[in-house]
């Protein structure tokens, strides 16, 4: 759902382990201060951001284990192709005859416009005018 956009597993849990140590010193200080709502606040994020990296580390050891017991799986069954290889991009766009849209000149075969004297939000208006 997400692809590539989320961090690798080790990333995630470098950051949450040195995040929950350092949370950790202020709960700490806290508490040393006999302040227990601060504490039990830093606390709290602390014990979360070690679970996080806890969570990560096991994503970590799993794609590890994954990798090594897969086989190799050839180019052009995963779908990727090189720049000569990949085939152009171009939307679909209906026959104008078939959507009553004209191409707008601005976009060029990107975009469409409706028909003139097709009512659009910039010429219908919301009500009547107010006197003045």
């Amino acid at each position: 759902m997400l692809g590539k956009r989320r961090p690798p597993p080790h990333i995630v849990f470098y950051f949450s382990l040195l995040l929950g140590v350092l949370a950790l010193i202020p709960a700490y200080r806290y508490a040393m201060a006999e302040n227990w709502l601060p504490t039990a606040l830093w606390g709290a994020v602390a014990i979360w951001l070690m679970v996080d990296a806890i969570r990560s580390y096991g994503w970590m050891k799993n794609a590890q284990t994954q990798a090594e017991q897969a086989p190799p799986v050839p180019q052009s069954e995963r779908g990727e192709f090189t720049a000569q290889e990949a085939p152009a991009f171009r939307p679909a766009q209906p026959a104008p005859d078939q959507s009553g849209l004209r191409p707008n000149p601005l976009l060029g075969d990107q975009g469409t416009v409706p028909p003139e004297g097709t009512p659009t939000e910039a010429n219908v208006s919301s009500g009547p005018t107010p006197r003045r």
